[in-house]
């Protein structure tokens, strides 16, 4: 496991005394960071056996998406499907023929859900960075918490790697 700092802080801005008064403390997720190039990932590389299936699993679901909103009467599943087919395979031939097209696809629907839905806390081992005070302190006005880094709470349960 990474060896934690001596010390660890939370900025905070001047509203926040709700995370000593309440205990209460934001795990931020990704698509909310100040920075929105935080957090961006790049993925390389391609399974073209899941590109190959995609297509079908991604009808029947589309498909059980349009019929629980009202659609199920109006269309059968085999009309779906052929109209969904013709969409597909020129996505398909798109993704095949353009790696930067098939990242793009693969991080937007990889990552989309994932900035929204994950949680972290950041915490710094810098005490004094006037650029953490003007940012996550409200302009020098809010204030700082100290957290005890032997905590179990900051224990992992599996190790961080790098």
């Amino acid at each position: 496991m990474a060896k934690l700092p001596e010390q660890i802080f939370k900025y905070v801005g001047s509203d926040r005394s709700d995370v000593l008064e309440k205990l209460l403390i934001r795990f931020t997720q990704p698509s909310c960071f100040n920075d929105p190039f935080e957090m961006r990932l790049s993925i390389d590389g391609y399974d073209p056996e899941k590109l190959e299936k995609a297509p079908e699993r991604v009808n029947r679901r589309m498909y059980r998406r349009f019929v629980l909103s009202g659609g199920g009467g109006k269309l059968s599943y085999e009309e779906f499907e052929r109209i969904q087919n013709n969409h597909n395979q020129a996505t398909t031939e798109r993704l095949k023929s353009d790696p930067t097209y098939r990242k793009q696809i693969a991080i937007a629907r990889d990552l989309g859900n994932w900035n929204s839905e994950v949680g972290i806390l950041s915490l710094s081992s810098a005490e004094k960075n006037l650029l953490m005070w003007a940012h996550y302190a409200d302009s020098h006005r809010g204030m700082l918490i100290e957290f005890e880094p032997k905590h179990p709470f900051f224990k992992c349960a599996k190790p961080f790697r790098r």
